[in-house]
């Protein structure tokens, strides 16, 4: 929209000129004797008011610099240019905390150069209706005009803490507030910045009106818009806004517009509006629609946002868009409820309107590269005037923001930038975030350990294995930087094992936690003692009783030495029994019960959904709200028994992996209120709440073992053995300490079934192991080609790859006496002696024999026939 700003400004210095040349000029100096007639600097008026009473239109008010005190505000009616002699630095008009600055009504006037900072009208407390509109500048059209301006502190009780109505021309609005539009009410604003403004209800930048060309940066509001709310931007930024609904922006419209960092429930670019041609990258919000929530998104491009859901843009429609490398905790990364045509997404059906799943190759948040299959794959007619470059678009498009004129055309300057943390432990995933921003052909991350990965954006994880000091280097290249142009960011990793804490009921508090010797005796103590970003606090078994939640505030692996059947956590019924807020850490093997809270999650509270709890039981704990053993968090491979909440007895508003739900109560959602299952069994438990999302789940009667005794395993018939969906598992061990997997895949819920799915008996894991098994085996297999099956062998007590290991059976004695023994002969087996005269007849048990025994006498000489010895677990 350049062409449009020009022709402005060409008016613009037209009239200046006009009012210059043909008009007179008068003059106010603020240490002048208020007794001049204002006709020359020796003759200067005192106050402002006071020299534009002199002037007409076309005529100058002069103003030297220093500050002009108001007690009531500067009033204007006609066409004349007010204009400062040194610029804004210099010349202040301060309306003390008691007035608004100016009240230009819709004079075609220009006021040049000022700093416009205290005014205010009517600012009373919120709930107040008293109008008040304009804190530093009141308009009642567009006629005036605010140019090279800072106007900064001002207060509106209802409309324009800065300025309401009018038209500004590159003025800086900062600090102002007002209930709704907290710089700028309406109006226009042409290549203005507005910083750190506020508004109760809506649009913490600006609120209706029009903006071209300008910068909207960490303006705020409650609720709706911290950018802007309720009007158009063209060809503007929006960087670290927050708000209720629409972080960057609510409702109204955005064309060629950058949205970055922004921060909001739902909306974190835009909520509820509509985009065209403009960039989502790195936006979040604590429920749906990281980059946008509802609305209409046109040839936008959506990467790096964050969401609970629908991570990218939740409901609306999208339209010849690309939305990748989004999260979301619960579902939806890139899309979720959205109608989209002619979009590039993993979270879309490739061909189906128009639609593909290949990757973008996107190199900057904003621009693809030369191998794009997203290259004229756009809709025709869906584009109009130029891309986010002011490009010309080709026919047919490109989907995205950015129309690809190979990287000859990428001149202008790349800004890059790489931030994640610089010291932690080895094993521990890092998130960086890497922003690429301007027109860069190809991007690569090089980690310093033979890692590397190219044209990535937003959130990249990594991990390091050895400890040591890494360069992690971030290169960008285009036409003007073909040799690449390169950030990097040095890290240390220490190691995990040398940097542990170790915690054990015989510890205590003036330990060091260094070794076993010197132990903490707390896991509250274990955790403050440990300051490495991944490093392990190391619990040893025990019951560790807690009258107030363990607090972990910072990314720490809480590790239990021998598993969740040995070490406990108990709240005691009064107290909950962890608190992880929203910190990169873990909790991992712990018996977690009897917690207890007045708010919501009673054993464990979370956030968001970062924090993990891994290997775990919860049981017996309470929540008054939601969440009666978790709320938040990402919990796998656990247990939830007999929790209790109005809404999700065993969890709120996380992410369950392979756990197994029973016996948990609630009003809404026994299981799960809110949030996403992945092989997980609830059953009888209910689930319910929106957003629910389930991937391989049973919600039907698993056949478990015998519950009454603490067994919820699956029994041998389930039809849950090997049903899950492997690619989601992290864990390589169920929470009962098995190995995963067994079978041709990973079990539904939190135990794992120890043997192959078609074999007749259930082979255990232990013994498995004992001769020389992984996870990955085949009870159906013969190992050592001996005639009998791994599972037979395992009846018969043989070693299943030793083929001179064999079940025999032997016949001692004379003719008046014989003895049929039998070896090997092993507890937990019963031996039953068979018989038949005739093979053709089959067998018929003769006696049951104790292992103990492994023989049986024949007393039945007088008689021919066969023998065999059968044996079958007990």
């Amino acid at each position: 929209m350049g062409h449009i700003r020009k022709g402005f400004l060409a008016c613009f210095i037209f009239l200046l000129f006009v009012g210059t040349s043909l008009g007179n000029s008068f003059y106010v100096d603020a240490t002048a004797d208020a007794s001049g007639d204002g006709t020359s600097w020796e003759q200067a008026k005192k106050t402002i008011q006071a020299g534009v009473d002199l002037a007409i239109d076309g005529d100058t008010v002069w103003v030297a610099d220093g500050i002009y005190f108001l007690d009531i505000p500067v009033v204007i009616t006609n066409g004349i240019l007010v204009k400062s002699v040194s610029g804004p630095e210099s010349a202040t008009v301060d309306g003390d905390g008691v007035t608004s600055c100016f009240n230009l009504g819709d004079a075609a006037c220009v006021i040049s150069g000022f700093r416009i900072a205290n005014g205010v009208t009517n600012y009373t407390t919120e709930g107040d209706d008293t109008p008040g509109n304009g804190g530093g500048v009141a308009c009642s059209g567009t006629q005036p005009i605010v140019t090279n301006c800072v106007l900064i502190g001002n207060r509106a009780g209802t409309y324009g803490g800065g300025m309401y109505m009018g038209t500004a021309v590159d003025c800086v609005f900062r600090d102002n507030t007002a209930r709704k539009g907290g710089g700028q009410f309406g109006g226009t604003a042409w290549n203005c910045t507005f910083m750190a403004n506020s508004a109760g209800t809506g649009g913490g930048g600006m609120a209706g009106g029009t903006a071209f060309d300008s910068v909207f940066l960490e303006n705020t509001t409650v609720y709706y818009g911290g950018g802007v709310a309720d009007g158009l931007a063209s060809n503007c930024s929006f960087e670290a806004n927050s708000g209720g609904f629409g972080g960057g922006m609510y409702a109204g419209v955005a064309d060629r517009c950058v949205f970055r960092f922004n921060r909001a429930k739902s909306g974190g670019g835009i909520e509820q509006g509509e985009a065209n041609y403009s960039v989502f990258s790195a936006n979040e919000v604590l429920f749906s629609g990281g980059g946008m929530s509802g609305g209409a998104a046109n040839h936008c491009t959506f990467s790096g946002n964050k969401a609970q859901y629908g991570g990218g843009m939740s409901s609306g429609t999208a339209s010849n868009s690309i939305l990748w490398h989004n999260q979301a905790d619960l579902t939806g990364a890139n899309l979720y409820g959205t109608l989209a045509a002619y979009c590039c997404s993993p979270d879309v059906v490739d061909g189906a309107d128009g639609c593909i799943t290949n990757n973008p190759r996107l190199v900057t948040d904003s621009h693809i590269g030369g191998t794009s299959p997203c290259i004229a794959a756009g809709q025709v007619l869906s584009v109009a005037g130029v891309d986010i470059d002011g490009e010309a678009w080709a026919i047919p498009p490109s989907m995205g923001c950015d129309e690809y004129h190979g990287p000859e055309s990428m001149v202008e300057p790349v800004f890059m930038s790489l931030q994640g943390a610089t010291n932690f432990a080895t094993g521990f995933p890092i998130e960086f975030q890497v922003t690429i921003q301007g027109q860069a052909a190809a991007s690569m991350v090089d980690f310093g350990d033979g890692a590397s990965a190219t044209n990535i954006l937003g959130c990249i994880s990594h991990q390091w294995s050895d400890p040591g000091d890494y360069a992690i280097v971030l290169s960008a290249m285009n036409g003007a930087m073909p040799d690449y142009a390169r950030c990097t960011q040095n890290v240390h990793v220490v190691s995990s094992d040398e940097s542990m804490i170790y915690v054990s009921p015989n510890g205590t508090a003036q330990n060091d936690g260094s070794s076993w010797m010197s132990s903490k005796g707390t896991i509250q103590g274990g955790v403050d003692s440990q300051g490495v970003l991944g490093g392990v606090v190391m619990v040893s078994n025990g019951t560790y009783s807690v009258g107030s939640a363990i607090a972990v505030a910072k990314g720490v692996r809480i590790k239990s030495l021998l598993g969740a059947a040995s070490t406990m956590v108990d709240g005691n019924g009064s107290s909950r029994c962890f608190d992880l807020g929203s910190s990169q850490c873990s909790i991992d093997g712990f018996t977690i019960q009897n917690g207890y809270t007045l708010s919501s999650g009673g054993g464990v509270f979370c956030s968001g959904c970062v924090p993990e709890i891994l290997n775990c039981v919860l049981i017996g704990n309470q929540a008054k709200y939601d969440g009666g053993a978790l709320h938040g968090g990402r919990a796998e491979n656990c247990l939830f028994v007999g929790n209790r909440a109005k809404g999700g007895g065993a969890i709120k508003l996380g992410i369950a992996q392979n756990c197994t739900f029973s016996g948990n109560a609630a009003t809404y959602g026994e299981a799960v209120y809110v949030g996403r299952l992945i092989n997980c069994i609830a059953w009888p438990d209910s689930v319910s709440g929106n957003p629910l999302a389930t991937s391989a789940c049973c919600f039907s009667d698993p056949i478990f073992g015998n519950t009454n005794a603490g067994d919820y395993g699956l029994c041998v018939d389930s039809p849950w053995i090997d049903a899950g969906i492997e690619t989601f598992s992290t864990q390589t061990k169920d929470v009962a300490g098995n190995p995963r997997i067994f079978g041709s895949s990973i079990d539904l819920g939190a135990y794992e079934f120890p043997f192959t799915r078609n074999a007749p008996v259930a082979v255990p894991t232990r013994w498995m192991a004992e001769h020389g098994f992984d996870g990955d085996f085949d009870a159906l297999d013969d190992q050592d080609n001996d005639g009998m099956f791994t599972w037979e062998e395992y009846v018969a007590g043989t070693h299943p790859s030793d083929p001179s290991s064999l079940f025999r059976v032997g016949i001692t004695g004379s003719t008046s006496r014989q003895v049929v023994s039998w070896f090997p002969s092993i507890a937990g087996r019963k031996y039953l002696v068979q018989g038949t005269d005739n093979l053709m007849d089959g067998f018929e048990n003769l006696m049951e024999v104790d292992f103990a025994l492994g023989s049986w006498t024949n007393n039945m000489l007088d008689q021919q026939g066969f023998i065999r010895i059968y044996a079958e677990l007990e």
